[in-house]
């Protein structure tokens, strides 16, 4: 079973997420502050992460650039975020993310994205 670490601060999305994860077979732990990303991934280092941008106590980009600098490029990143600018996007991928999807999202293309990314990734 693939083990997801979900980064997001809005329960409405984290629940949708979690349900569609959890029924396609992933384990899912969710945390809802930048801070708590880094210390779920040191604990217990993910198959993939998701993560907003827009989370409290750090944002997603910076905890992009931490989980890169600290813990190298082995598990990918994608972004999930209202951020929908061509900028937003360029500094999504340019801090570090694998992939970088805009709310409101179609829960399908997310899994579709998810599991395109666990095929390439070498764990």
């Amino acid at each position: 079973m693939k083990h997801v670490l979900m980064g997001e601060d809005d329960r409405d999305v984290a629940t949708l997420l979690g349900i569609l994860l959890g029924g396609a077979g992933f384990s899912v732990d969710l945390v809802g502050t930048g801070p708590e990303v880094i210390e779920a991934y040191a604990a217990r280092v993910p198959d993939v992460v998701l993560l907003d941008v827009s989370m409290p106590g750090m944002d997603g980009l910076e905890v992009t650039r931490q989980l890169r600098s600290r813990f190298g490029e082995q598990v990918p990143v994608m972004l999930l975020t209202a951020r929908a600018s061509e900028e937003d996007r360029a500094n999504g991928l340019l801090a570090g993310a694998d992939d970088y999807v805009v709310k409101p999202f179609d829960v399908d293309d997310v899994l579709a994205r998810l599991t395109r990314l666990l095929t390439r990734s070498p764990g």
